[in-house]
């Protein structure tokens, strides 16, 4: 969120407007004493305020998700779901991988169609293992 500010600032700097911007408390305070004093404030501070909310809103609306490592089949990476044509589901004997999966919070299932997630960890994992 700062960031945000931030960059709002340094444009209005940019351009030359000598305008600092206000803080929450700030606005309030204008708001609540309208009409009685000081009721200009800068259009960046709307601006502000709108992308803060907006950053705000895309953070409470994105799914919440985790990270979850399960070990897997090395030649399907399924997590619970036998391919047919893999050799997980006719030899025990099969070789065995742990990489991370992206899971919801909320229903602890697997997203990403069941794929692995493209993670550090799984890359490191890939680069170990040895069939």
């Amino acid at each position: 969120m700062m960031d945000i500010r931030e960059k709002i600032q340094d444009s209005l700097d940019d351009s030359g407007d000598d305008y600092t911007l206000k803080t929450n408390e700030e606005l309030i305070d204008i708001i609540s004493e309208f009409g009685c004093g000081e009721t200009e404030f800068h259009t960046a501070d709307i601006e502000r305020l709108i992308k803060e909310n907006e950053h705000l809103k895309k953070m409470l609306d994105a799914p919440k998700t985790k990270l979850v490592k399960h070990t897997v089949c090395a030649n399907c990476e399924a997590v619970g779901i036998i391919y047919k044509d893999c050799i997980c589901t006719y030899d025990k004997n099969y070789p065995r991988i742990e990489l991370e999966f992206e899971t919801s919070v909320e229903f602890d299932t697997l997203l990403e169609d069941g794929n692995p997630a493209d993670t550090e960890f799984n890359k490191e994992q890939w680069k170990k293992f040895k069939y």
